[in-house]
């Protein structure tokens, strides 16, 4: 098994996901949204808008993107990101204006708009490669890099031990099926993953950096240490984007 290196191709497929663990008590804000699933095949039917969304466990601050509690929401974004990605000329997305709705019993107010960012852009094809700890000769290094926890260095000498019960799933995109969108759905019928998932370019990710994004955090797709990248403090790009020991 090959190890990478850090002259390995910087990488193009990344996941956007919204902060679901809280920030602090102050500053949360999740909200949850009126309609329970929306689907490729949704978005393609005309929408009245706005669309109506429940706010959930308001906190003091706004974030650039509402963290939403329903599985497979769209990301919800303020005007200050739609601006950006418009002026960016990003593609592969629609936005849809939303009214938020505060919890009853308490008000608020909205300091901007936000808007749904539903992607529209097809799924890039991907095949999954299933490794186990006897392909895997630097599983232990793996297992333990940059971690500290006595209990994941027990956990990781314990798969060590017995590298047959240790499997993983590595995803790999098909480059050649990517339209070059900025963002892509997940797959044909229903465009994010949990918790507002999807899949975007670089080119998000390099803008998010760029203009501090915040309560929303990225991942390498092709990766299977999912770490998240820090785009808030840098530096940026990071000095290695993979585990020195992740599989290829």
């Amino acid at each position: 098994m090959e190890i990478q290196s850090t002259s390995m191709k910087e990488p193009c497929f990344f996941i956007m996901e919204s902060n679901r663990g809280r920030i602090s008590a102050s500053t949360d804000s999740a909200f949850l949204d009126s309609n329970s699933l929306i689907t490729a095949a949704t978005i393609r039917k005309k929408q009245q808008q706005p669309i109506n969304v429940k706010m959930n466990g308001l906190g003091r601050e706004w974030m650039d993107f509402l963290t939403p509690r329903n599985s497979h929401s769209p990301l919800l974004c303020s005007q200050r990101v739609l601006d950006s990605i418009k002026k960016a000329a990003f593609t592969g997305f629609k936005a849809f204006s939303v009214k938020l709705h505060a919890p009853k019993g308490k008000t608020m107010n909205q300091p901007w708009a936000y808007y749904w960012i539903i992607p529209t852009a097809p799924a890039y094809q991907r095949r999954l490669r299933t490794l186990t700890g006897l392909d895997f000769p630097n599983l232990f290094e793996f297992l333990t890099y940059g971690r500290s926890s006595e209990m994941q260095v027990a956990y990781a000498n314990q798969m060590c031990a017995e590298p047959e019960t240790y499997e993983v799933t590595k995803i790999i995109p098909d480059s050649a099926s990517w339209d070059g969108s900025d963002f892509n759905q997940m797959n044909s019928y229903c465009v994010a993953g949990d918790f507002g998932s999807m899949p975007c370019s670089r080119r998000v990710v390099d803008l998010a950096a760029t203009e501090k994004w915040t309560n929303v955090y990225f991942t390498l797709l092709t990766s299977l240490d999912r770490r998240r990248l820090d785009h808030l403090k840098g530096p940026w790009p990071p000095a290695t984007w993979y585990n020195p020991y992740e599989p290829v």
